[in-house]
């Protein structure tokens, strides 16, 4: 009976998916393991590297928001001047501030009033600091008054704003009893 039972296994193992097989010592045997052919899992294509170079995306957009949070830059800086002369009655606040460039890179200010004239050299050079795309006039006043030709400016400025700010240190120094 027991050949009877293995070969009516055998016979419906084709057309049964599983099957048991009972052996002669009457245990239960599991069914043979069947190989799975082409059952394996798709493979995925790689991803294209993007476009953009990230090498440098966190640098750049700090130095970005640093040059936005700073406090005063040289364009933020020219604006209030030229807007503070406007309100003071100098006429137009933009020709007084090309003066005031060319007036203070035409003489030795910075050899002569020490720390203060080299802030005031360096405040009003546009070309000693990085380029900010501030008007090309800014940057022929500075060359203007390094080659003493401001009378052009004169013209549409008639107060010197350098004058202004010079005299009056120049009044104190000659009078000491003026500082008393």
């Amino acid at each position: 009976m027991d050949w009877i039972n293995l070969l009516l296994a055998i016979g419906l193992a084709h057309s049964v998916r599983a099957a048991l097989v009972w052996n002669t010592g009457g245990d239960i045997a599991k069914p043979p393991k069947r190989k799975h052919k082409h059952k394996t899992k798709p493979k995925r294509k790689p991803k294209p590297p993007p476009d953009d170079d990230y090498k440098d995306f966190f640098e750049d957009s700090l130095a970005r928001r640093l040059q936005e949070q700073s406090l005063l830059s040289r364009t933020k800086f020219y604006n209030i001047l030229s807007r503070r002369f406007e309100q003071h009655g100098f006429g137009s606040g933009e020709d007084c501030l090309l003066r005031l460039i060319c007036e203070v890179n035409s003489g030795p200010i910075s050899e002569l009033n020490g720390v203060l004239g080299s802030l005031m050299q360096v405040m009003f050079s546009p070309s000693s600091s990085k380029y900010e795309a501030l008007p090309k006039a800014y940057y022929e006043a500075e060359r203007h008054g390094k080659s003493d030709n401001c009378q052009n400016y004169s013209t549409k400025c008639t107060r010197s704003v350098l004058d202004l700010i010079t005299r009056p240190l120049v009044d104190y120094i000659g009078n000491k009893t003026a500082l008393l």
